[in-house]
């Protein structure tokens, strides 16, 4: 602007090692169009050639910047897409755990809630069926001398189990009937009442179990000591209920009445 070319070269090589790459494309560009109006075309020629290709490899160095910009865009939602699929591949495998150890315990439990009644029920199918097999055996030669042996030692076992539990439940049923409670009972006592209960008074054992949506040991020992037609505060004091503990009793009952 000074018009003073010779400072102003002098200052433009000053600049140029730390100019910019965009910084030197103008000053390419600006000693072009200098030299141009000077008359020194082969000179601009030479500085319009060399800002252009300073412009060139800027546009190249964005290009490539966005490139990789791009590329590390993708990858970052790559990742994000792997990570998304690795926590929902988790969850499904925590899931899918979580449900088999709930069915697991669920079947340990229901196995031992109703351990008594199948040692009875299942007792009573497999003692007829090795029963029958033990006369079709003897019918036929002595040479299943052994099988029906082995069969009778089933048997046995079998009607060995059945006899504990139902004489585990008369020793219950007697100790209420003498004025016991339920005070120390477990699962399984109830179960073995219940089971002994049953021998003589099935309907109302059936109708417990039938009548109502899966009632616990608990509740259906209530409703056989309400066939037993014992009193309510008699049925409080042995099942060592408040009065507050039976009414809530009573009502979950009433509520799994199946209409």
């Amino acid at each position: 602007m000074l018009d003073d070319a010779v400072e102003g070269d002098s200052l433009f090589n000053v600049a140029w090692p730390e100019a910019s790459a965009e910084e030197k494309a103008e000053i390419l560009q600006f000693r072009a169009e200098e030299a141009e109006r000077n008359g020194l075309f082969s000179e601009s020629a030479r500085y319009y050639k060399s800002a252009q290709a300073m412009q060139d490899s800027i546009r190249r160095g964005m290009k490539t910047e966005e490139a990789v910009s791009a590329q590390h865009g993708y990858e970052q939602e790559r990742y994000k897409a792997d990570v998304g699929r690795r926590a929902v591949a988790v969850g499904a495998m925590v899931l899918a755990a979580v449900v088999l150890i709930v069915l697991a315990i669920v079947a340990y439990y229901r196995k031992r809630i109703n351990r008594a009644k199948r040692t009875i029920t299942e007792g009573n199918r497999l003692i007829a069926e090795y029963t029958a097999r033990i006369s079709e055996l003897e019918k036929q030669d002595a040479g299943h001398a052994d099988k029906v042996r082995e069969l009778k030692r089933k048997i046995r076992t079998l009607r060995d189990g059945q006899a504990a539990v139902l004489g585990g439940g008369q020793r219950l049923y007697d100790d209420i009937a003498g004025g016991g409670t339920t005070a120390m009972w477990k699962k399984k006592d109830f179960d073995e009442f219940i089971e002994f209960y049953r021998l003589n008074h099935a309907a109302a054992v059936a109708s417990a179990e039938n009548d109502y949506s899966r009632l616990s040991s608990t509740n259906i020992f209530y409703l056989l000591l309400v066939d037993m037609e014992r009193g309510e505060s008699d049925i409080q004091r042995i099942m060592c209920l408040t009065d507050g503990a039976l009414r809530t009793m009573k009502s979950r009952i009433k509520a799994k009445r199946i209409a």
